[in-house]
Order: structure tokens, then sequence, then C-alpha cells
């Protein structure tokens, strides 16, 4: 859950939507360069690395936090 209180609060800043753990990244307003920059946020406050190809896979906010915690 504090993975997800994380990311919810990285994703606050680039969107004015709710934000809750099923919401899709296009539904709140997310495009692909704001999930490339979220991401980048992500890898660096996580200490993680995301490849492009398992990026561009994300359709949730669950897909972001699950693929951080796999590597956490």
């Amino acid at each position: 859950m504090e993975t997800f209180n994380k990311i919810k609060e990285l994703l606050a800043s680039k969107t004015k939507s709710t934000v809750e753990m099923n919401s899709t990244l296009k539904d709140i307003g997310i495009d692909s360069l704001d999930l490339v920059e979220f991401v980048l946020e992500a890898e660096e406050i996580f200490g993680v690395r995301i490849d492009d190809e398992e990026l561009m896979k994300f359709v949730t906010v669950k897909d972001v936090v699950e693929a951080i915690n796999k590597r956490i």
C-alpha cells in the first residue's frame, strides 16, 4: 500500500483526476509523455529500473504499482 500512496502522490502532481488503484492512466489524463516522465521520477524514488518495453504495457495505476513492487 505504501507504494500505491507514493505513486498516487506523484500522479496527483500531473492530473486533477482522482487516482485509484484501478484507474486507467488514460482516464486520469496521463499521456505517453507524462507516463515516461512519471516513471523516471518513480524509478528515482524507488531505486528501480523499468524498461521501455514494459512501460508501454502499463494500462492502470495497479500495473505501475505491481511493476515497482516486483523490483523492490
